[in-house]
């Protein structure tokens, strides 16, 4: 945080011959303001801000200040990429009205005491048959049917004398046997609430009615599922003063609720990939590494290419024949299936089994959509935002082509011959050697791609590093924005750009980028 030294003006006075008073040819001069800073001390390279900025401090708050400085070397390794004290005259800069700093003294910022905090996670409970994301220090409490997740406490002001209940989330799994839609089930099972309810998506797809009570104390949405099961999924209030707070950690985890198989047993993995205490893998982004070889998913795809005809629920256009264009594969054992007959493409999402033979249940169909690749036609697409595993069937068998980013989806363009991640809840458009992403089907594009016809070394940005794909990117980022190039062939390159509150996203979406041969 800046912290102004001092910044003030001196008033000349003037005596006149006949008395005491203010002259009106009187002058303002003001002296110069100077400010102290503590962040992280970056060169801008060839970036060009004002005429004298070389360098910027990032400070914890994500805030950026442009310098230089006559005196230090700013690219002395003592300091460079290191939190840094800086102290110096303010100035504006002519050229673009931007505050830049000129820095007189710099040193290294004492340490901080590392303060823990707590990780994102990813709960999954065969017995209730649901996954989401969690944080790692709320406390879990199961039972036959439930799962109660209670948050801890957010730090109260001091000597305020009260206890406050902490708020929970609970899930809780009920019978549908016959299998009622939402309103009618909810009807039977709690006739006052609906009433109160809202229809909505969890998760980008699931459909849910929703409610709040009158008291804004207690937020709960019900979820049905195909199986003859329905979800209630709560949260209970009790810290009003931080009411906004808890609401949001219950709807962060909401949007990546999942139904999973049943089976026995539940498991909380951090992040990334790695099982609670197991060690960790040092891929970067999660991004696990692809095995070409088509691993154990031979049997799956000899299984389903077999069997499309009975698995699709249409027949082929006259003259056509349904043939398996890719598998995505998503544990335990979910597989989304695209075919065609080369006049219509359909997908459809199954549950395997292997033991005895392939044997499979269709969960949902898909059809081409109007705003995003596929539509929801039939059915739960329950394996929405789990990793997974893009698999193309070959003469030899099956081919794994991608590992996906956990809530992540795959976009594949043949005639410019890559393919690239993309958050799984948004929707995308292609034009030319442009394209678009947005987070609804008519919003405002909010991450773009470019295929620039300009070399990767004509390009500017700073610091030159490597992507989780391996590929050479230069980084081009100011307080407000990002921008990424990503080396393609010798005449061309990528360059994927958007406001800096998607940062995280652009890197993981560049450092997905597959070139095909």
């Amino acid at each position: 945080m800046k912290k102004i030294l001092s910044s003030f003006a001196i008033i000349s006075l003037m005596l006149a011959a006949n008395g005491c008073f203010w002259n009106s040819e009187d002058t303002v001069v003001e002296e110069p303001t100077y400010a102290n800073y503590t962040g992280t001390l970056k060169s801008l390279g060839s970036i060009k801000v004002g005429k004298m900025a070389t360098h910027m401090i990032q400070t914890e708050d994500g805030d950026v200040v442009y310098v230089y400085s006559s005196k230090h070397d700013l690219n002395d390794s003592e300091y460079i990429n290191k939190e840094v004290e800086v102290y110096g005259e303010v100035y504006i800069s002519e050229d673009d009205g931007i505050e830049i700093l000129k820095i007189t003294t710099i040193e290294l910022a004492p340490e901080q005491e590392e303060v823990a905090t707590a990780s994102e996670q990813t709960y999954s409970d065969q017995e209730v048959g649901f996954s989401w994301n969690i944080m790692s220090d709320w406390t879990i409490e199961r039972d036959s049917g439930y799962v109660i997740f209670t948050l801890p406490a957010k730090e109260q002001s001091s000597g305020t004398g009260t206890t406050v209940t902490s708020d929970y989330i609970s899930v809780k799994v009920f019978d549908n046997t016959e299998n009622l839609s939402l309103t009618d089930w909810l009807g039977t099972y709690d006739p006052t609430a609906v009433s109160m309810t809202s229809q909505g998506l969890i998760n980008g797809s699931l459909e849910a009615l929703g409610f709040t009570t009158e008291m804004q104390d207690v937020m709960t949405y019900f979820v049905k599922r195909t199986e003859g099961s329905v979800y209630e999924i709560s949260h209970y209030n009790f810290d009003i003063a931080n009411r906004t707070y808890f609401r949001n950690l219950f709807m962060d985890a909401l949007q990546t609720f999942t139904f999973i198989p049943f089976g026995t047993g539940y498991e909380v993995i951090d992040i990334g990939g790695t099982s609670v205490g197991e060690e960790t893998d040092d891929t970067p982004l999660g991004l696990d590494p692809v095995d070409s070889t088509g691993g154990n998913y031979d049997q799956v795809v000899s299984g389903v290419s077999e069997q499309i005809t009975e698995i699709a629920p249409e027949e082929e256009a006259v003259g056509g024949t349904w043939y398996v264009t890719k598998y995505e594969f998503a544990d335990p054992n979910y597989v989304y299936v695209e075919y065609e007959d080369g006049h219509d493409m359909r997908k459809v999402l199954l549950t395997y089994s292997l033991d005895g033979g392939f044997s499979y249940e269709v969960l949902a169909y898909f059809y081409p959509g109007e705003y995003t690749t596929w539509d929801v036609e039939t059915g739960t697409d329950e394996a929405k935002g789990l990793q997974k595993t893009v698999v193309k069937p070959t003469d030899n068998g099956a081919t794994v082509v991608a590992s996906l980013l956990e809530g992540y989806s795959y976009l594949e363009s043949s005639s410019k011959n890559f393919s690239i991640q993309y958050p799984s809840n948004w929707y995308y458009a292609a034009s030319g050697n442009h394209y678009g992403f947005t987070s609804t089907s008519d919003g405002e594009e909010l991450v773009g791609l470019d295929i620039l016809d300009e070399s990767f070394d004509d390009q500017s940005g700073d610091p030159m590093f490597t992507l989780a794909n391996g590929k050479s990117a230069k980084d081009l980022t100011t307080d407000e924005s990002r921008g990424i190039y990503i080396e393609r062939d010798d005449n061309s390159c990528f360059y994927i750009y958007g406001a800096i509150e998607y940062s995280v996203i652009i890197e993981n979406m560049a450092g997905s980028i597959i070139i095909s041969e």
